[in-house]
Formats: structure tokens, sequence, C-alpha cells
């Protein structure tokens, strides 16, 4: 009994803050479409693959002024089909599917854009149970 009144009597451990100037972890210099292997095929034009742990998808990331078109082949249908986003998916041609993004990245980045679709897929999987 003592054991057990002593477990909830006692104070947790104070935390410190630690503080660190500025400039001492360095910002990554490579951004997430670098990272991953994508490539520029034009001034506003990006290809590479959409990844997540379930798979990679080919994919174009193309900028027109404020508005990004974004371009995944052959997705995993029937599991993005169980997603909100679903509607947001339109056929194209050649097993292309054209994903309308209606809210645009505020800083016009198109790492944004690649997290987002590769976020969206890994939603997809989860609420599908494929985890």
């Amino acid at each position: 009994m003592r054991l057990i009144k002593s477990l909830f009597t006692r104070r947790a451990p104070q935390l410190a803050r630690v503080s660190t100037p500025p400039g001492t972890v360095p910002r990554a210099r490579t951004s997430h479409l670098q990272k991953h292997g994508w490539t520029s095929t034009g001034r506003n034009s990006f290809t590479g693959h959409f990844a997540t742990k379930h798979g990679t998808w080919p994919g174009r990331i193309e900028r027109a002024g404020d508005v990004f078109r974004v371009l995944i082949h052959d997705p995993p249908t029937e599991v993005v089909a169980k997603h909100g986003k679903w509607a947001c998916f339109s056929k194209q041609h050649g097993g292309w599917w054209n994903i309308n993004i209606r809210t645009q990245p505020i800083d016009r980045d198109p790492n944004a854009v690649c997290i987002y679709v590769e976020q969206l897929l890994a939603e997809a999987f989860a609420l599908a149970g494929k985890t």
C-alpha cells in the first residue's frame, strides 16, 4: 500500500526549457522534391514519383502562375475512392489522373503540393485499413 501511495504523491520532475542561439541547427538545403528524386522538366514543371510506404506512383507537377496542375499515373483508385478527396480526381488519357487542388499553397511551393498528395495517398490507405 505504501508503494502505491508513494507513486501518487511524488512530484513530477521539472522540465527545463533549453534555448539555443539562432543558426545552431542549420536549415536543410535540399527540398522535398530533390530528396525524393524529382527533376525539373522546365521552368515550372517537375516530374518524379509520389511515394508512401504503400508504393510509388509516377507524377507531374506543373505551375501556371499561382495555380498548380497535379497529375498522377495509375493511382490506387480502389483505395483513393474511399477518401473524401476522391471527387478531386479526374481521369485523363493514358492512365493519368488529374488531382484538382482547390486551395493552392500560399508560397507557391511545389514541395508543398508533393507532400499534400503523398499525405492524401497515405490517408486513403489508412482509411481503407491498409496500414
